[in-house]
């Protein structure tokens, strides 16, 4: 049955295998009672799924994806021809809007949230526990990348499947290097020499004092999760393993600070996050040659693809006093406790997150996959630009994802509105960072 879709303006575990023949899907189409659990002891039993179900899919991408996903909706439906799907692909004021759904107890039956969302929302006890369903189903864990698979777990369970699983690499305009003869980053996680002194001489090669007519070097993000890669490349980190206590006071974490603060104000080869606004955006600064590198993620690709005037690839932030990181993150499907088809709406979750559905999603829609398989595949691997996609298809193994925290989004705030200072006003770093661990700290013990 064609599923029902609402188009908005607005825009925007692992299963190796798991989606089912058309066949052997539509025979387990049935009339059962709808508990995605058997009561009785020893393995439990794959429930028959029920006919004239309607699972309500609820998420936020733009409408290329949205339309892609549809496709894969629809792919559902041919195997699934019992159930029907009310897809909804992009949803305004997202994750306000699903948290009061949770909240008043009439969630849809499938979403997505990212890792300290999902880890709140399992908190408030409004997702279900996913740990149970993949251990019955005998699903295949392998082929994500663990950090994906980890984003989602709490207290042991899994409370997600990993819907994409970015990494963050910096793009590079070839043209300019050459031109201004500056040698080229690695193109591989194996490839060494690539350093912040590496990156800050070719950063000054690149860049002029106060360029006014010529491009900036570019690169840095200045908000979290972005900077926090360049701290654990320098071997610091924000918080302690055991996520009490806030460790930017630490010597590492304070050093690649100051060097990202000096790209900008001593060094002026980067540009002030004022600057950036003021000439449109960090990407715009790129794909007009206007700045050099741009640090973004994965799905930025499918949209520097349209650039024509100059050449472009990929490459890993550079090493400093620690090791090789990439910032990484991403979104999970997950299945909201309250859901009224919890069976069917579990059989849709393993169909999205197919190897097949995965591939979709990556490769026509720029979807960056947290399978391995899907990443290393041919048609992935050859897509170019970039040319050098292993930065992508490796990264996951050297991948940080932000702390599955619930108070995580309260955290990342402070810490923004605080390392700001340093960007904007070139901010004393160690009185900033003795500011964030005195509230931060606190907060993660609370």
């Amino acid at each position: 049955m064609p599923s029902r879709t609402r188009r908005q303006t607005v825009g925007g575990l692992a299963a190796a295998g798991v989606s089912a023949t058309a066949a052997g899907a539509a025979a387990t189409v049935g009339c059962a009672v709808n508990s995605p659990r058997s009561s009785g002891g020893g393995p439990e039993a794959t429930p028959v799924l029920r006919s004239g179900v309607t699972v309500q899919l609820m998420t936020n991408v733009n409408q290329a994806v949205g339309e892609i996903q549809e496709g894969v909706v629809q792919r559902f439906q041919g195997q699934f021809p019992g159930i029907k799907v009310d897809h909804i692909p992009s949803t305004p004021d997202f994750n306000v809007k699903i948290q009061s759904m949770l909240a008043a107890g009439t969630p849809p039956d499938v979403t997505w949230a990212q890792g300290p969302i999902a880890a709140l929302y399992s908190t408030q006890s409004t997702i279900a526990d996913l740990t149970p369903l993949i251990r019955r189903d005998r699903l295949d864990l392998a082929d994500f990348f663990k950090p994906a698979l980890d984003a989602f777990v709490q207290a042991g369970k899994q409370v997600a499947l990993p819907r994409d699983y970015v990494v963050r690499a910096i793009f590079y305009n070839v043209s300019l290097f050459q031109r201004f003869a500056v040698k080229l980053p690695p193109g591989d996680w194996n490839q060494g020499g690539w350093t912040f002194d590496t990156f800050l001489d070719a950063s000054r090669q690149l860049g002029r004092e106060v360029p006014a007519d010529g491009p900036w070097s570019g690169a840095v993000t200045t908000t979290l999760p972005r900077w926090s890669t360049w701290v654990s490349a320098n071997g610091g980190a924000l918080l302690s393993a055991d996520n009490k206590t806030c460790l930017l006071d630490q010597p590492p974490a304070i050093e690649a600070l100051r060097y990202l603060q000096e790209l900008m104000h001593r060094h002026l080869v980067h540009p002030t996050p004022q600057r950036i606004v003021e000439e449109g955006g960090d990407r715009v600064m790129f794909e007009s040659g206007r700045s050099a590198m741009l640090e973004a993620v994965t799905g930025t690709t499918g949209q520097l693809r349209r650039i024509s005037s100059f050449e472009w690839d990929v490459t890993h932030v550079p090493v400093g006093k620690g090791k090789k990181v990439a910032g990484g993150g991403g979104s999970g499907w997950v299945l909201p406790a309250q859901g009224k088809s919890q069976n069917e709406a579990w059989e849709l979750i393993k169909h999205l997150t197919s190897k097949e559905s995965v591939m979709t999603f990556t490769r026509e829609g720029g979807v960056a996959s947290a399978r391995a398989s899907v990443l290393n595949h041919p048609d992935v691997l050859n897509q170019h630009p970039p040319k050098s996609t292993r930065i992508f298809a490796d990264g996951g193994q050297y991948a940080q994802t932000p702390p599955s925290i619930a108070v995580w989004p309260e955290v990342e705030k402070m810490m923004n509105d605080q390392v700001e200072l340093l960007w904007r006003d070139n901010a004393n770093v160690q009185n900033v960072v003795a500011n964030i661990v005195r509230v931060v700290t606190p907060l993660l013990r609370a």
